[in-house]
């Protein structure tokens, strides 16, 4: 018997490719939840920065206004000149 035969019949013997196949999957499942796990916390990370960039247009819209208005004020001034 060569060497080759001894190990395929020593893992054919202890069933280590059912083994092999029932660990593969458990890390596969694993990998899974894990990967399921982060594109939840992708998601919520997105929505955080979705609405940090609504208040910030918010807060640009009021600059914005407050700048025609202080302009308008301005020029009503040199008006009344």
């Amino acid at each position: 018997m060569d060497t080759n035969s001894t190990i395929a019949m020593f893992i054919e013997n202890n069933h280590l490719g059912d083994y092999s196949s029932i660990i593969g999957l458990l890390i596969t499942l694993i990998g899974f939840t894990f990967t399921l796990y982060q594109l939840y916390k992708t998601k919520q990370a997105s929505e955080v920065a979705t609405e940090a960039v609504k208040a910030m247009r918010r807060d640009l819209n009021k600059v914005d206004v407050i700048a025609n208005l202080s302009s308008v004020l301005t020029e009503m001034e040199e008006i009344k000149r």
